[in-house]
This record gives structure tokens, sequence and C-alpha cells, in this order.
């Protein structure tokens, strides 16, 4: 599977601004909602659920639900840490469509599975390897690589 066909498979964009996942915050207006130091999914949720005493706008708490759907599908992590850039894409949503999101996905996932492999080699985390990363296409080529389709009873008759 190459990046294109990754791309194409998730419906997300091969072109556009670049993210550097390694960037800080800066200024977000979401991050004044919650705590500044703030990078852990699990404290967003908590956030959305109202587990809290402070009145949030409508707007700033989009985009924290849109920040935690984009952690959760398309970068996730073992950890549950957010990439602070992360904060500062989503305080803008009509810009969400201005960024590489396919590419950034897809060399993610890459890296993770280059780590796991190397981890393998040598010889450390035997017993489990975790994959961070948007795993659900590598599924899918999984499946249409290693698993035969099944014949219907329909084909055997």
């Amino acid at each position: 599977m190459n990046e294109n066909d990754f791309c194409l498979g998730l419906g997300l964009s091969s072109d556009g601004e670049n993210i550097n996942l390694k960037d800080e915050i800066g200024n977000s207006t979401c991050v004044k909602y919650i705590c500044k130091g703030t990078k852990d999914l699990n404290l967003i949720y908590k956030f959305l659920m109202r587990k809290h005493n402070k009145k949030i706008p409508s707007s700033p708490f989009c985009s924290l639900y849109i920040l935690a759907g984009i952690c959760e599908i398309l970068f996730p992590k073992r950890s549950g840490r957010v990439f602070p850039i992360i904060f500062k894409i989503v305080d803008n949503l009509s810009s969400l469509g201005n960024y590489c999101w396919g590419s950034l996905v897809y060399r993610y996932l890459l890296r993770s599975l280059c780590k796991a492999s190397n981890a393998l080699k040598k010889g450390k985390g035997t017993r489990n390897i975790y994959v961070d990363g948007c795993i659900y296409m590598f599924q899918v080529w999984f499946c249409e690589h290693f698993i035969p389709p099944r014949r219907s009873n329909r084909e055997i008759s």
C-alpha cells in the first residue's frame, strides 16, 4: 500500500500545508478552557463530559471534540498523549481542510511500524509490540493480502 492508496482509503488529502507534530502549542483558544499543561486525552474527555465547573462556548467545545476525534482516529498513541500542535490547528475549524492530513497520517503509521520492527529485530518487546497510528488501513491491507476470500454457498453448488 502506498501513500496515495492510504490517503484515498481514508478520504484524506495528500496535498496542503504540512504539519510538524513536534511543534509546540503557541497561543491556543482551546487550552485556556482546560489546564494549560494538559496533553492527556482522558482529561480532555472528562472536560468534554462536563466534569468541570467552567462554562465553555460552543466553538471551543467543538474544537476540543474534533481534537479528540483526530487524536483517537488519525494519531492514536498508546500513552494517550495529544500532540500539542493539534490544539492550535483545531482552533480554526474552517482551515482544517488546508492541511496535508493523509500524508501525515501515513508517515506517522509508517514510522511507528518501523519502530516496532526495529524493536523486534533487537529482541525487545518480543511479547507485546504496540503500534501507534491509524491502523485501520493497515488492517484492510492485511486482510486483502493474507486472508483468502470466502466462497459463498452459491458458488460451491
